[in-house]
């Protein structure tokens, strides 16, 4: 968004990826430079996901939520770190046994920020993280356990992270949700509305 990118800053941007065994993943912003679109349609790649990027301005109001029982939300203890990683990996696809490449993946994506358990009569079954940078907070890695959908949790942990948000001075919050499914919807129901579309695109190995 910064201006044209040449073919060279494209070539070591795959190579980062083809160096570690990945296919090259672009998040692709809408108000990218065109020069982007050009080589992303040029070099063979593929859209595998769209995501809506939502957006909700924070005041001082949402800092006075309270979590509605049976629900409870707890900040994760660095000894259940393990556990919290493989409540996420079920939550999103059943996932019971977490690969090493996983959990190394969401350590790196959460080490700047923090992580919550959500919780039905004490019991976790639910999970989410949240990051702070320049009066922004970012809300990612929500995650329901199946059995436990319907009863409200994502929206106590998303109102729970706007809190904390407005509790640390922040003006906006913000969140990427696949369009349509139940974590959209419940994001809207608690003030986001859409920013832009970003597209995902993929280059396979070979």
């Amino acid at each position: 968004m910064n201006g044209p990118v040449s073919t060279d800053e494209f070539d070591r941007m795959e190579e980062f990826f083809s160096s570690r065994g990945s296919a090259s993943l672009i998040d692709l912003c809408p108000l990218a430079d065109p020069t982007v679109v050009e080589q992303v349609m040029g070099r063979g790649y593929h859209i595998i996901e769209f995501n809506n990027l939502m957006l909700r301005p924070v005041d001082s109001a949402d800092a006075d939520y309270v979590v509605p029982a049976p629900l409870g939300i707890s900040r994760t203890a660095d000894d259940r770190y393990a556990e919290w990683c493989r409540l996420v990996l079920r939550g999103f696809g059943g996932v019971v046994d977490m690969p090493d490449e996983a959990a190394e993946i969401l350590m790196n994506l959460t080490s700047v920020g923090d992580t919550f358990f959500g919780e039905i009569f004490g019991e976790p079954v639910g999970a989410a993280a949240m990051a702070v940078h320049d009066r922004m907070a970012m809300l990612f890695g929500d995650s329901t356990l199946i059995e436990a959908r319907g009863q409200g949790l994502q929206t106590a942990l998303i109102r729970h992270r706007i809190a904390l948000a407005a509790r640390a001075g922040c003006d906006y919050a913000m969140a990427c949700v696949v369009p349509g499914t139940a974590s959209h919807r419940n994001y809207e129901r608690c003030g986001f509305r859409l920013f832009y579309m970003r597209v995902n695109v993929q280059r396979d190995l070979g």
